[in-house]
């Protein structure tokens, strides 16, 4: 059947999603650009998502299914399921239609004959999976006769007419102001030091921890500022100090075209995510010094992927109080979500109602009891926090209103409320059936995980990487440039 899983067991779904890169930068193509504007520059594919959990796919993924999305429709419809999902919602795969093989990674917690592990050997692994495009699902309908009974073909099989699913409605995003905004306070809060005193080239130069950039009126519009600009706090957040990347090697060599990779993939997520401008006007210079990593190395473009979802969400940690947690891309198509509430008692927690920022060191999540579990329909994090405030909240009885220091769980995502929007977290068992949870990028999560998970998660999931040895001398560092 054309939506089984087990033909692509045997295939290295990695290296076919690195040809299919390949294969559009040697078009000439960059794999996540929709188009130009020529009032907005360049255009991103909008993210891919699963209509049926409203979370988008991200790392490699997100760009790989873009990149299916442009050739089938021109990525006017982001969304993309597995036949499993599909049959949640009704739908059905035409006949015909051949998936998209795709890497997902979750949580083992049984062994591969099914056994539970002990909490200390769980571990971060990937999976294969197929997924289809909106264009190959359908709703099937059975085909009567005027007396209401389902006709049949020759050979004695149910005849049933293929209907698309519903049209996909693209939501209304951030504003071109608030966009702009948001680019600014990235840039202020970062506390970079941006020094707008270049003549017409935009760099990073990590031997002084600078970027330089022209005057934002040496550019056709503020979007084209911000754009480069962005770019080079990419960059920046891959000093020593920040998130410790190979920031070494002249032009040409192969760490600077992997950095530029990481640097660009970043500046593709934030405009997948908010809007904010892209500038693709310097990927001629580096795609040939792509194309020639990815060709030596199939994983070079995943390890790329995962770590420019890092840098990207480094950056808009910064302005996470003026960004919405989106569960899903669009409020009009909300998605059936599994939601559980969890709420500690003020008498016995000591930090109920605190901000994340004052909990102490592995805070237990044993004080906290479940006072809501149910199936709901939401779009937005900030729609349920809405739900769960009014006054005929679910459960509202037995529950007090949503507030600072409960946890939200939606499917398998798990969320602080803090002072200024969400805070993802991770649980984590302990020995003496002890629970903690941590911020899921923050550096205590790795040193208790590392210690207990395999190579696998070492390699693609631990947020902070190993120091790295440059072996150029500081003073012949190169810029990073746009």
């Amino acid at each position: 059947m054309a939506y089984t899983e087990k033909k692509y067991l045997k295939r290295d779904i990695y290296q076919e999603i690195t040809d299919k890169i390949i294969e559009e930068m040697e078009k000439g193509n960059l794999p996540w650009q929709k188009g130009w504007d020529e009032k907005m520059g360049a255009t991103i594919l909008c993210r891919p998502i699963n209509p049926i959990s409203g979370f988008p796919y991200t790392k490699g993924n997100a760009v790989y299914l873009a990149s299916i999305g442009r050739e089938i429709d021109g990525g006017k419809d982001p969304r993309f399921c597995s036949f499993k999902a599909a049959e949640k919602k009704g739908w059905s795969v035409r006949k015909g239609a051949h998936g998209f093989g795709i890497t997902q990674g979750f949580k083992a917690t049984k062994d591969r004959f099914g056994m539970p592990l002990p909490p200390e050997d769980w571990h971060w692994t990937s999976r294969i999976s197929v997924v289809f495009h909106a264009s190959q699902l359908c709703v099937r309908e059975k085909i009567l006769d005027t007396a209401g009974n389902q006709l049949k073909d020759e050979k004695g099989n149910p005849m049933v007419v293929e209907k698309d699913i519903p049209a996909f409605v693209q939501a209304i995003g951030y504003t071109h102001a608030e966009q702009m905004d948001i680019a600014e306070h990235m840039l202020i809060r970062s506390g970079a030091a941006i020094h707008n005193d270049a003549a017409n080239e935009a760099y990073y130069l990590p031997k002084t921890d600078e970027i330089h950039l022209p005057p934002k009126t040496a550019f056709p519009a503020l979007a084209n500022y911000y754009a480069i600009a962005l770019h080079e706090l990419g960059h920046w957040t891959g000093h020593a100090s920040r998130m410790n990347r190979e920031l070494c090697g002249g032009f040409g060599s192969p760490s600077y075209a992997k950095e530029e990779l990481r640097a660009e993939m970043a500046s593709v997520y934030l405009s997948m995510d908010i809007g904010i401008p892209f500038d693709p006007s310097n990927h001629a210079a580096y795609t040939q010094s792509w194309l020639k990593i990815l060709k030596n190395d199939k994983m070079e473009f995943h390890r790329a992927a995962a770590d420019a979802v890092k840098i990207a969400a480094y950056i808009q940690d910064l302005v996470k109080d003026k960004v919405n947690v989106q569960l899903l891309v669009n409020e009009d198509q909300k998605p059936t979500m599994h939601v559980k509430i969890f709420q500690a008692p003020a008498k016995d927690c000591p930090w109920t109602f605190r901000s994340f920022n004052e909990l102490p060191k592995n805070p237990d999540f044993s004080y906290y009891q479940a006072v809501y579990d149910g199936e709901l329909e939401t779009a937005s994090l900030e729609r349920l926090y809405e739900k769960f405030n009014a006054t005929d909240r679910p459960n509202g009885q037995s529950m007090r209103s949503l507030s600072v220091s409960d946890i939200i769980q939606v499917n398998d995502q798990t969320y602080y409320v803090d002072n200024f929007g969400f805070q993802k977290i991770e649980i984590h068992a302990q020995e003496a059936d002890r629970c903690i949870f941590t911020i899921a990028s923050d550096s205590k999560v790795t040193e208790f995980t590392e210690a207990k998970s395999e190579k696998t998660r070492k390699e693609k999931y631990t947020s902070v990487a190993p120091k790295k040895v440059c072996k150029t001398k500081q003073t012949k560092q190169k810029a990073f440039s746009r």
